[in-house]
């Protein structure tokens, strides 16, 4: 069965989430200075407080989904994405 995805209310409650946990691109982005980060990211502690919030949304009731592959961009650990939606 096809999991759906988008979204058509900014206040239903959430079913579902597409996560990507941080990886080597997230912790190594400071030290490319497109990106504007202004700290070095520990990835360890990155990926300690990813795997809370998962557990944390999961705890609300929803069905943690994630994405597979490493990416080249720091930017797909962002909580939110509106280019999904």
């Amino acid at each position: 069965m096809p999991i759906p995805y988008g979204i058509d209310s900014m206040v239903k409650p959430l079913r579902h989430v597409m996560v990507q946990p941080p990886m080597m691109a997230f912790g190594e982005a400071f030290d490319n200075p497109d990106h504007g980060f202004l700290h070095t990211v520990d990835l360890d502690v990155a990926r300690k407080e990813h795997a809370l919030f998962c557990e944390i949304v999961e705890g609300l009731g929803a069905t943690v989904h994630l994405l597979e592959g490493d990416s080249p961009s720091p930017d797909i650990v962002y909580t939110y994405d509106a280019s999904l939606v």
